[in-house]
């Protein structure tokens, strides 16, 4: 899989501030909000559930009501172009799978009548790229949005990606934490980014972004500055800079610029830094300080648009879903419960 954010931030975190990562019940956060990263959570439920990922959505709801914390769902709008390349490697990714499935098959064409045990494990690795190519299409979005205006959960789809949005909503008070697995949350401010969510029980696993800063005895503007060299979505790292030297470099000149501390690793570690790597750098940096993302009250409350609808999400369920009409029933009748 291609990593999400922040390159190898999590290990470094593990190694350098491990008390500012704690595992937390989902039942301690009664009464909280919490911003979902809808994108990650499509793609996780179509991998495991194909077209029927609706049933997993039901149950992460139902995982959220269970211990009384209000979801909003964020979904991810344009990427900004400085995130070209990245998106690019996905799609070759993709294609690179494509072929692979294509030669397969060829394989299989070709192969004599009685290699039956050869054709079935051509099968079974067919199966298992194709899980690969994963699209998420405008249906499967409008499916889900329905749903959410249905069951009367709130959520937000707006022009710019998710991860800005849920961080401006966690920074500015309007939730209290962050539920996904991208670590580009905590580069963009989101106070507490809850991970390794699994909507078959209640254990997460806290990252608590103040605790992490203190602990590495950084300013804001540093924290941002040593995920960018890390290598994130907007920007590569720089061949031969590790995450050892890029935080002793950061750290011990949080009085210097960008400039000269590149200069400064520059020279001592005799690298090369990649033509327009400081403009890319400015620009990443000004993604991540996430200023511009506005978000209002009037933007949350996109989504409440039926009164109870509970006969509604039970037909819905049964023409989406292959849950059973118990188990919709109780699902609904939780989902729905004051």
């Amino acid at each position: 899989t291609l990593i999400m954010g922040i390159k190898e931030l999590g290990s470094f975190l593990l190694r350098e501030c491990p008390e500012a990562i704690y595992n937390v019940k989902l039942s301690d956060r009664k009464g909280t909000k919490c911003a979902v990263d809808v994108s990650l959570f499509l793609y996780k439920f179509k991998y495991s559930n194909g077209e029927n990922f609706l049933e997993k959505f039901i149950e992460l709801i139902n995982r959220f009501k269970i211990n009384g914390i209000t979801p909003i769902f964020v979904f991810d709008g344009c990427p900004p172009k400085e995130k070209v390349d990245t998106i690019n490697e996905r799609k070759d990714k993709k294609n690179e799978y494509k072929e692979m499935v294509k030669a397969l098959k060829e394989k299989q064409e070709n192969l004599l009548d009685d290699s039956n045990e050869e054709k079935e494990n051509i099968d079974k690795e067919i199966e298992k790229i194709t899980k690969k190519i994963i699209y998420v299409t405008k249906d499967n979005i409008n499916q889900l949005k329905y749903l959410l205006d249905l069951l009367n959960i709130k959520y937000i789809h707006r022009q710019c990606e998710a991860d800005l949005v849920n961080s401006k909503l966690c920074s500015q008070g309007y939730v209290d934490m962050v539920i996904s697995e991208d670590m580009d949350h905590l580069t963009s401010g989101a106070k507490y980014l809850m991970r390794d969510f699994n909507v078959n029980n209640n254990n997460v696993k806290c990252y608590d972004l103040e605790k992490i800063k203190t602990t590495l005895g950084l300013s804001n503007e540093k924290w941002i500055e040593l995920c960018i060299l890390f290598g994130c979505d907007y920007l590569k790292r720089i061949k031969g800079l590790g995450t050892v030297s890029s935080y002793k470099y950061i750290k011990h000149n949080q009085d210097k610029n960008i400039e000269e501390i590149l200069e400064m690793i520059k020279k001592s570690k005799n690298l090369e830094i990649p033509e327009n790597y400081i403009e890319e750098f400015k620009n990443a940096k000004k993604i991540f300080e996430n200023d511009t993302t506005e978000v209002s009250q009037e933007d949350i409350n996109v989504g409440s648009v039926f009164d109870n609808q509970k006969d509604n999400v039970m037909i819905y369920l049964k023409k989406y879903t292959k849950l059973s009409d118990r188990k919709i029933k109780n699902r609904v009748n939780n989902i729905f419960s004051e």
